[in-house]
């Protein structure tokens, strides 16, 4: 796959993103249940497939200069274990657990 037809692919995931997060929001507040960590202000979700013009760099992390004012879907994500970019999930503070408590791989 050449690298515009990843982009593409992945804003189209976001946008599939953000219907859920507005038109499910009862699933949405199940999934966040299971969600586990805190965000590492890393900013690399920020990023993702195009940087958001809205971050600057402090020492090592990447701010949000909208923070208190963001959009709801920035203050949402990784809602579930789905939702992550590929190649965050390891990466990202944020982690889900089963229904058993078990961390989902």
């Amino acid at each position: 796959m050449n690298p515009p037809r990843i982009v593409l692919s992945s804003i189209k995931a976001q946008i599939k993103r953000r219907f859920y997060y507005r038109f499910s929001p009862q699933k949405v507040k199940e999934d966040l249940k299971r969600r586990r960590g805190e965000c590492l202000g890393c900013g690399k979700c920020c990023q993702a497939v195009v940087p958001c013009p809205m971050l600057f760099k402090s020492g090592e992390k990447l701010l949000c200069k909208i923070h208190q004012h963001k959009p709801y879907e920035c203050h949402l994500y990784p809602v579930n274990n789905k939702d992550f970019f590929k190649h965050l999930k390891t990466t990202c503070g944020y982690w889900f657990v089963d229904e058993d408590g078990e961390k989902e791989i």
